[in-house]
């Protein structure tokens, strides 16, 4: 079984707005070290996407972006998309960010 043409687009285009053009640049200067899981569920065709990394709290889906700033159009994508989004903060210093695709 394989995963649909779609679900793989998703995939990379979250992948491409949080990661590289919303994450990174401002992870730049504290590290890269981001573990990202994405689970596929062929009976309810659903996917989820999960990120963790360390550091202070911080979730990258906040914030009051302007038109003018460079990452207003990344976050708008990933709201427009991304469903049941959900960030926590654990105790241990790491950062949980988790969402469904479908």
């Amino acid at each position: 079984h394989a995963i649909s043409s779609k679900a793989t687009y998703q995939v990379l285009l979250m992948t491409e707005e949080l990661l590289v053009n919303l994450m990174l640049p401002q992870m730049a200067e504290s590290g890269l070290a981001i573990t990202l899981q994405v689970r596929y569920s062929e009976n309810k065709e659903t996917l989820e996407m999960r990120l963790n990394w360390p550091g202070a709290a911080w979730n990258p889906l906040e914030g009051d972006y302007t038109l003018d700033d460079p990452y207003f159009l990344p976050l708008q994508m990933i709201r427009s998309v991304a469903q049941n989004l959900d960030y926590q903060y654990k105790a241990e210093g790491v950062n949980l960010l988790s969402f469904f695709l479908s």
